[in-house]
């Protein structure tokens, strides 16, 4: 549900009511199905068009780069490993040719 929003103009026709609104394209997502289904019985259609980009807020700039540092963390953890792995078998290998 949309938490942060602008309201920037509302027009009232017959049986029409238009609302002119900025809000952050991550606040949009499963809004346009609450209000096409519950508020308006499917009657409602929405037009959407990018505006600008605005900075970030800092506890999303956050949250986003514990994100991103956990996931790069979790592959170089992924790479560590198999490259490791790979290291011990190519060293079984070479002592088992040795052996020979």
């Amino acid at each position: 549900m949309v938490q942060t929003a602008t309201i920037v103009d509302s027009e009232v026709r017959d049986e029409e009511f238009t609302v002119f609104g900025e809000v952050a394209l991550n606040e949009v997502f499963g809004f346009w199905n609450h209000l096409s289904r519950r508020s308006t019985q499917g009657k409602s259609e929405f037009v959407t068009a990018f505006k600008h980009h605005m900075t970030v807020p800092p506890k999303v700039q956050k949250e986003l780069g514990d994100e991103y540092r956990k996931a790069l963390f979790a592959a170089e953890m992924r790479t560590w490993c198999w490259t490791d792995f790979l290291e011990l078998l190519l060293e079984d290998i070479d002592a088992s040719l040795f052996e020979q």
